[in-house]
């Protein structure tokens, strides 16, 4: 006879890689997280004039079993679950645990380095996190709270398909547009803004939270002068 089985909780259901962690319901997918390491160090792959010799660093993102150096311990069914990796030549320990439904994830490097490690809300798609502090806030439904950690103070957007209709659109305000040194500063922008991230053309957006002045309060301190 057979059983399926609907799990619920936390755990590295997902197939794709050592580096997410997965909460089902029942079976389904409720919220996947995946940890990075980004390194700013890393170097462009191609040397000047070639307009790429700027993209510089890279987000490690994709690991293989081969990236692992201890695997261990892990619960047969669950968390908790510890192990280590590299990220280039660099070590660290990566460990989750699950406190009744409530994920506790820590990714620590065991030497000095400027690489960072980033957190990465991947699904459900489409939702956007809510970030009331720096260090507080929901995704989908779930409270974030972060230790050594913030949310980003800016996005950037991924326009390598559609730059070119954002082109077309601007040469539309015929008034305004008398040459091409508009055309020339959108390109060289989005260049700007993509170098370091892994990107050919990314358009950049800074993160402005509005709150009442209670919540403020509650937060940071009295929202008013004197």
């Amino acid at each position: 006879m057979r059983t399926l089985h609907k799990p619920t909780g936390w755990n590295t259901w997902d197939f794709q890689g050592f580096n997410r962690l997965v909460y089902l319901r029942g079976g389904d997918t409720v919220v996947t997280v995946q940890f990075a390491i980004w390194d700013e160090t890393v170097p462009a792959r191609v040397p000047p004039p070639d307009p790429e010799h700027r993209k510089i660093g890279k987000l490690y993102q994709q690991f293989r079993w081969e990236d692992v150096t201890k695997l261990g311990p892990h619960a047969p069914l669950g968390l908790p679950a510890r192990l280590e990796f590299k990220a280039g030549d660099v070590p660290y320990v990566a460990e989750a645990l699950d406190k009744g439904g409530t994920l506790h994830l820590t990714v620590t490097p065991l030497r000095e380095s400027r690489q960072r490690v980033v957190f990465l809300f991947l699904a459900p798609v489409g939702q956007t996190p809510d970030c009331p502090s720096p260090r507080r806030g929901t995704f989908a439904g779930c409270a974030v709270e972060f230790t050594g950690a913030t949310w980003p103070t800016n996005y950037f957007v991924n326009i390598s398909s559609t730059i070119e209709r954002k082109v077309k659109a601007l040469y539309q305000h015929q008034s305004q547009i008398k040459n091409d040194w508009a055309e020339k500063w959108v390109w060289q922008r989005a260049r700007e803004c993509a170098r370091g991230k892994e990107m050919d053309y990314a358009e950049g957006f800074r993160v402005i939270t509005l709150v009442d002045d209670d919540s403020w309060e509650k937060i940071h301190g009295s929202a008013r002068g004197d």
